[in-house]
C-alpha cells in the first residue's frame, strides 16, 4: 500500500535508505555517496518542503519511497528506493506514478548515475527523456531526465492524435470509436467479431501504450480499471488492464507460466467519471481526414 509519510516515519524511511543506497555506493567503490550520509534533520526539511511517499507490506514495514517538490511548475523527484528483497516487483514504478499523481499535469525532473542502467531505462519506460549530463568528478557522471505532461483528465494521455497505433486509417473507417469529449482522441472501442473482445482487452508490450487505451475499459465497464504488469516463463513483461483483480486471478489461473508480482494495478484512477462530451460513433469521411491531417 501507497501512502503519503508522516514525521514519525522518516526515521525508518532514513534506514531504508542507508539500505537501497548500498548498491549504487558499490557502482562506485564509495561508500560515502550524499545518499548514505543525509541526517534525519535533512530528511525532516525534505519532508517540510515537499512530499515523501512510502510503500507498506502486509506487515506495516515500509519497503519502498520516493519524495518530490515542487518549484516554479517543475516537480523535482528524488531518493526512489525499493527494499533490496522487494526489487523487480514493480514498486518502484508505482512509487514514481503515484509522485506523479501528487502533482499532476507538471513538467517532472529526476536524475541518476550514468552507471545506473536500470534505474535509466525504468525512468524512459514511463516517459523520461535525458536533457542533461553533468561530470561531478571522474568517477561520478550525472545524467538528468525530464518527462513534460499535460495528461487529459478524461483519457489518460499527453498526446491528443496519437491513437489508432496500427493501420489508423483502416481503423478509423470501420470501427467505432471513442471520441475523448475533452481532447477529441479517438480510441478504437471496436468489438472484434469472433469472440466480441475490445482492443483494451488484449496484451499491451508497455505501460505506455495500455495506458492509451485504458479510458475505453473504464467506460465499457463503468469502473475504474487497473493496469497490472504480468511476467512470462520467460521473463518479459507486458501489460493486460482488467476490471477487478477476481479477473486477474481467473487469467493467471488460465495462464500458468504468467505471474504478477504483487498482484496490484500499476496504474489505475481513483474513480470512474463520465464527460459530457463523449461521443461513441465512427467518424465521417471529413472528420476522419481531418483527424489524419493532424496525427
Amino acid at each position: 500500500m501507497i501512502a503519503k509519510a508522516q514525521k514519525q516515519d522518516l526515521k525508518e524511511i532514513l534506514e531504508l535508505q542507508y539500505l537501497a543506497y548500498q548498491s549504487e555506493a558499490r557502482l562506485f567503490g564509495d561508500m560515502d555517496i550524499p545518499p548514505l550520509k543525509q541526517t534525519l534533520e535533512e530528511v525532516y526539511d525534505e519532508f517540510q518542503k515537499g512530499i515523501i511517499l512510502k510503500e507498506v507490506d502486509e506487515k506495516g514495514i515500509i519497503i519502498g519511497s520516493v519524495r518530490a517538490y515542487q518549484d516554479e511548475g517543475t516537480v523535482y523527484i528524488g531518493k526512489l528506493m525499493v527494499h533490496p528483497e522487494m526489487q523487480k516487483k514493480g514498486i518502484g514504478t508505482k512509487l514514481l506514478l503515484e509522485i506523479e499523481n501528487e502533482y499532476p499535469n507538471q513538467r517532472y525532473e529526476l536524475f541518476t548515475s550514468t552507471k545506473s542502467i536500470s534505474n535509466i531505462r525504468l525512468y524512459e519506460r514511463l516517459g523520461y527523456k535525458i536533457f542533461k549530463e553533468e561530470a561531478v568528478s571522474s568517477e561520478l557522471q550525472f545524467v538528468y531526465l525530464e518527462k513534460k505532461q499535460q495528461i487529459c483528465m478524461e483519457c489518460y494521455v499527453d498526446k491528443n492524435r496519437i491513437t489508432p497505433l496500427l493501420n489508423p486509417l483502416d481503423c478509423l473507417e470501420n470501427h467505432t470509436q471513442y471520441i475523448c469529449g475533452t481532447c477529441g482522441r479517438c480510441i478504437c472501442i471496436e468489438r472484434e467479431p469472433n469472440r466480441g473482445l475490445q482492443r483494451w482487452k488484449f496484451p499491451f508490450k508497455s505501460l505506455e501504450i495500455a495506458k492509451l487505451y485504458l479510458r475505453t475499459a473504464d467506460y465499457s465497464m463503468k469502473r475504474p480499471c487497473g493496469i497490472y504488469e504480468i511476467k512470462s516463463e520467460n521473463g518479459r513483461c507486458s501489460y493486460k488492464i482488467f476490471a477487478q483483480s477476481e479477473d486477474l486471478q481467473l487469467y493467471l489461473k488460465k495462464n500458468k507460466g504468467k505471474t504478477c508480482d504483487n498482484m496490484s494495478p500499476v496504474f489505475m484512477v481513483e474513480e470512474y467519471r463520465e464527460y459530457a462530451n463523449t461521443q461513441i460513433r465512427k467518424l465521417t469521411s471529413d472528420e476522419i481526414r481531418k483527424y489524419m491531417s493532424e496525427q
